[in-house]
């Protein structure tokens, strides 16, 4: 169960000599197409990838045998390429063994939420041309109508240290 996934994690599982079930936690946050059409690739009999009907940011990873919990890892690390192999800017605890069936009932609660990547279906969002001679952009909070704090509408103009020109 991760709030975000990666491909290359979720890639790397079907290497190793067992089956696998993956929890995309925040999938229904904002579903990416592209990131979809990847999971889809990657799904199969031996690795499944859920998406849960609710919003889930949690990061618990656990090892079953026979259905029995081995060993549970939780912690702030997605399963993505950021979260795993940057040294030092996630972390991942063990589980106590006293609460491993605790982690595997929380993950099951998710999971019988959640429906496997291939029912879900994504509208894909279909850009119109765009104009490129032409930029419309506000420089202002369109919900409030103010411009932003620091120096106003010529914040690129700001005295101190920048990296801006005049021109």
């Amino acid at each position: 169960l991760s709030g975000y996934l990666g491909i290359e994690p979720v890639f790397n599982l079907k290497k190793l000599p067992f089956e696998s079930e993956v929890i995309y936690g925040m999938f229904n946050e904002m579903p990416r197409p592209q990131l979809h059409q990847k999971m889809l690739e990657l799904n199969d009999s031996k690795t499944k990838i859920y998406y849960p009907s609710f919003l889930c940011h949690s990061k618990c990873y656990i090892w079953l045998q026979d259905n029995k919990p081995l060993k549970a890892l939780i912690g702030s690390a997605n399963f993505s390429s950021n979260g795993l192999y940057n040294d030092y800017r996630e972390t991942l605890f063990e589980v106590e063994p006293r609460e491993l069936f605790s982690i595997k009932a929380y993950i099951e609660l998710i999971l019988d939420t959640s429906i496997i990547c291939t029912e879900h279906g994504i509208p894909i969002k279909v850009t119109p041309p765009i104009n490129q001679e032409v930029c419309d952009m506000p420089l202002y909070n369109i919900q409030t109508g103010q411009t932003q704090n620091a120096a106003g509408i010529n914040w690129g103009m700001k005295s101190g240290k920048n990296h801006t020109k005049v021109n």
